[in-house]
């Protein structure tokens, strides 16, 4: 009976502790912390065992959500986050409520937020991940913190320089001249010659994907993409699985869910760990940098395995939960800020055709290389605005890993700091009467000067923990937005609803289709390329320029001659049919088109019946590497 007796008390004690513990958590620790910030002033909806705010959160939700917006209307703070909407005309901007049994401080003050971003003592950390959320997204830069997001950052960083990524413009322009072939396909393949339409969020998300596979693994971006996949499949499992109070230790339980994601886990890191290991045993090159200057080189030459060398070291497993994360953070921020500045150009037309006749004249209709890329004042206005509008990442998040204070605020340990980037873009009181109006012009002085705070955009945060991708972000973005305005004309589908959401954390549209590209084939060959070649060479003062409409199948080659000998100069542009022709008479530039062997001058596509006299496959009509 004694080894009972002490068994039963040593059970006692442990479950009274227990009790004891969840009192604390679900009881006590709500009442101190909303006592707190009550005796500063700072109130909010009351606390609800377990749920917090959920509930009415929830609530507010559903009613957001009824009713889509004006396609004129850029004020979407109520309809993303309607809790802020009605809870600051009740408690102020600043308030407090909870998401669950997690206290969460929300602010749209940028000074504010300034202290809090720029905090280097690591006292305001990122919260911490749901299981679930490390899986599909790595436990990553984005996720971790101290002296391993210190190691890790002084390790990736190199490998987003803009030098770095200057030479992966062509690349990029790669994968993007793939997906819009796909559109002209899908453009000319109208039987009525009607404009055709195509949802884009989906597009720049298959686009981005491409491009963060080659960025992130060279040579090796093929199995990168195979990887990807089965991480956005992962996502979404895990996205179907989650709830909003977690349950510790559910994500362990055998359940059809869990073993689905488990099985899609080991795929990820499977196809991850071959690609490593693929190019670890691959020739080396270079001194600095043996497997490559893309991120993977660079990562896979900080492994701990290379002891002799100096600097900071990963493990393989932090290698292939970095590249994890690399995925998840670039590859749907790029798209929905792709999609939503193609929303803006479809709803704002006059600034499509500023921003086109500014790639036209700065990029001609080729490949853009970075030097141009970087000439494009407008473009880069308009990107920032549209980041400034519908920033894809709408709140920010630190939680405070001590009791610490803030100006005149107390804020007590573990408490969530909610960022509302949506709002501080949005306020009159930093950006003027136009705040919540489409106006790129704001930007025309940079961003110090576009508004009264001089950190109210904060479309890539601030700080030590600003985000290292975003200059990656801006280069696809301009790569993209120029081959596409050099090639299409944009417009809205009279189908979209302008239901902007959060999903993953991310701000995407929840219509039946997004923004869209409507295109007419004929438009498109008949009037852009002509009218677009008229530009640049009339820019570039080196022709005159016939009226396209002029110039017939049937005219006889001898009114060329004298175009030439008359007032057009010795090199003009005139259309042969409806192919925009230059005219040439200068032996130097002959011999430089001639002569080019990187394939950009190749013979022009006869008729089929040349094919009959000449031969298909004949070195006469034959380019390339055939």
């Amino acid at each position: 009976m004694g080894y009972l007796s002490m068994i039963l008390v040593a059970v006692t004690v442990v479950i009274v502790s227990k009790i004891l513990q969840a009192c604390r958590i679900v009881v006590w620790r709500p009442y101190a912390v909303t006592k707190c910030f009550t005796n500063q002033g700072i109130m909010g909806p009351s606390y609800s065992i377990l749920s917090g705010s959920l509930d009415e959160m929830k609530k507010l939700r559903r009613v957001a959500m009824g009713t889509a917006l004006n396609t004129n209307s850029h004020d979407i703070t109520e309809r993303v986050i309607p809790h802020f909407t009605t809870w600051s005309s009740q408690y102020g901007e600043t308030f407090l409520y909870w998401y669950g049994l997690q206290a969460r401080l929300f602010i749209s003050d940028p000074e504010l937020a300034k202290h809090i971003l720029s905090n280097k003592s690591n006292i305001f950390v990122k919260p911490k991940a749901m299981p679930t959320a490390e899986l599909f997204a790595g436990k990553g830069l984005p996720l971790i913190n101290g002296l391993d997001w210190f190691r890790h950052r002084k390790i990736a960083t190199p490998a987003f320089t803009i030098d770095k990524l200057k030479g992966m413009v062509k690349g990029m322009a790669t994968c993007t001249v793939s997906m819009l072939d796909n559109w002209k396909n899908h453009a000319i393949s109208s039987a009525d010659d009607q404009c055709r339409e195509i949802e884009v969020h989906g597009e720049f998300k298959r686009l981005m994907a491409d491009i963060i596979a080659h960025t992130a693994f060279g040579s090796s971006f093929v199995a990168g993409k195979e990887a990807f996949k089965a991480q956005l499949q992962l996502q979404q499992c895990c996205a179907a699985s989650s709830t909003d109070t977690f349950i510790p230790g559910s994500q362990y339980l055998p359940t059809p869910s869990n073993i689905h994601i488990w099985k899609l886990d080991r795929k990820v890191k499977e196809t991850l760990k071959s690609i490593i290991d693929g190019r670890l045993n691959s020739p080396k090159t270079g001194n600095s940098n043996r497997y490559g200057n893309d991120l993977l080189g660079i990562m896979i030459d900080a492994l701990d395995i290379f002891q002799s060398r100096a600097g900071p070291k990963l493990k393989m497993e932090e290698i292939i939960e970095e590249s994890k994360a690399f995925f998840v953070a670039g590859h749907g921020t790029t798209a929905s800020f792709l999609t939503w500045t193609v929303f803006l150009l479809c709803k704002y037309p006059e600034w499509q055709t500023k921003l086109r006749e500014e790639v036209l004249n700065e990029c001609s209709v080729g490949i853009p290389d970075a030097d141009m890329l970087a000439k494009l004042k407008l473009v880069n206005m308009v990107f920032l605005e549209a980041l400034r509008l519908y920033c894809p990442v709408i709140r920010l998040f630190r939680q405070g890993s001590e009791d610490t204070k803030i100006g005149n605020l107390m804020i007590p340990r573990d408490t969530c700091i909610e960022i509302a980037l949506v709002e501080i873009h949005r306020s009159e009181k930093y950006w003027g009467q136009d705040a919540k109006e489409f106006n790129p012009l704001r930007f025309i002085n940079g961003m110090s000067q576009a508004a009264k705070h001089p950190n109210a955009l904060l479309e890539f945060g601030f700080g030590p923990r600003t985000c290292i991708g975003q200059n990656l972000a801006m280069l696809a973005g301009k790569t993209t937005i120029t081959l596409i305005l050099q090639r299409f004309s944009l417009s809205l589908s009279p189908e979209y609803k302008h239901t902007p959401i959060e999903h993953d954390d991310i701000l995407i549209s929840d219509g039946p289709t997004g923004p869209v590209m409507k295109l007419s084939p004929k438009l498109k060959e008949q009037l852009h390329k002509p009218w677009a070649n008229a530009i640049i060479l009339k820019n570039m003062g080196r022709s005159h320029t016939l009226s396209f409409m002029t110039m017939k199948l049937t005219q006889k080659w001898s009114l060329i001659g004298k175009w030439h000998l008359t007032d057009l100069g010795e090199t003009f542009l005139y259309m042969h049919g409806m192919e925009p022709t230059i005219y040439i008479s200068d032996p130097e530039l002959a011999t430089q088109v001639l002569s080019n062997k990187s394939g950009f001058f190749s013979k022009v596509q006869f008729p089929s019946s040349f094919e009959t006299l000449f031969g298909k496959l004949g070195l006469f009509l034959l380019t390339g590497q055939d």
